[in-house]
């Protein structure tokens, strides 16, 4: 059974395979866990739900639940903004990181979107459902 835990109590794994990388990578982890709860500040309105996967120490899937069953045009465009935001800076270079949107979904059935075998644990941002 996968874990969640809160975006702000969250820490970096320690890995010896980082070697020198460790501390940087642990700072830009921190920056984007930042940036994204000001992004789900941001786009509270658009979204239910929204979790990161962490998928490795330095892979992530940033997962934002609609408000509503019918495909939201505007939150796939700040998704995607989000995307391109995070892929072109230098802030972030070390993080393979991408997003996803899913449907408003009753009680904990969102998880059926999620590949939990290749999951580590979750990271909850924001839940208003």
């Amino acid at each position: 059974m996968l874990g969640t835990v809160d975006a702000m109590t969250w820490t970096l794994p320690t890995d010896t395979l980082w070697d020198g990388k460790a501390n940087t990578l642990g700072a830009q982890v921190d920056a984007l866990l930042k940036r994204l709860r000001k992004w789900c500040n941001e786009h509270s309105h658009l979204i239910s739900r929204a979790d990161v996967l962490v998928k490795a120490p330095d892979e992530f899937v940033f997962v934002a639940m609609q408000t509503d069953v019918p495909y939201d045009f505007d939150l796939a465009d700040a998704l995607t903004d989000l995307d391109l935001e995070v892929a072109n800076s230098d802030d972030y270079d070390l993080i393979e990181f991408d997003v996803g949107g899913i449907p408003l979904c009753p009680g904990a059935s969102e998880r059926a979107f999620y590949d939990r075998n290749n999951v580590i644990c979750i990271v909850n941002f924001i839940d208003n459902a």
